[in-house]
């Protein structure tokens, strides 16, 4: 079970978070292919949740595949950004540079149930929907 202690609120974070797990759950073990690993990202404004694959790992390739996700601060929209364990903050989770301006997709303000899918079918397939 995951438990924020901080108090910090997330709410479109949270109900994304929700519907990944509820997605998850229901994905057969050969094509979730691991667990994932649930970690809170904060970039100011942007409060949220970093997940990664821990099983898939392509260190070869520059780590874990792992997304930062929040509603993006300057909308209402959810944000999240697609890379690598190497290209986010080990601490705060925040994406480099790259990966914050070439590799995030923005969903409209309720699409939890799209923003959860492309999270997973990135985390289990490697699939990136269009960068913005």
């Amino acid at each position: 079970m995951i438990q924020v202690i901080d108090g910090t609120q997330r709410p479109q974070a949270d109900e994304v978070l929700s519907r990944i797990k509820s997605l998850a759950a229901g994905t057969s073990p050969n094509n979730l292919k691991g667990w994932l690993q649930v970690s809170i990202y904060e970039n100011c404004r942007e409060r949220g949740y970093h997940v990664s694959n821990s099983y898939l790992a392509e260190w070869d390739r520059g780590g874990m595949r792992a997304v930062s996700f929040s509603e993006n601060r300057n909308s209402d929209d959810i944000v999240v950004y697609f890379g690598t364990t190497d290209t986010f903050d080990d601490n705060t989770h925040i994406p480099d540079e790259e990966t914050y301006k070439c590799h995030r997709h923005f969903f409209s303000y309720r699409d939890f149930d799209g923003a959860a899918k492309s999270i997973l079918s990135y985390l289990i397939e490697g699939l990136i929907p269009h960068q913005v």
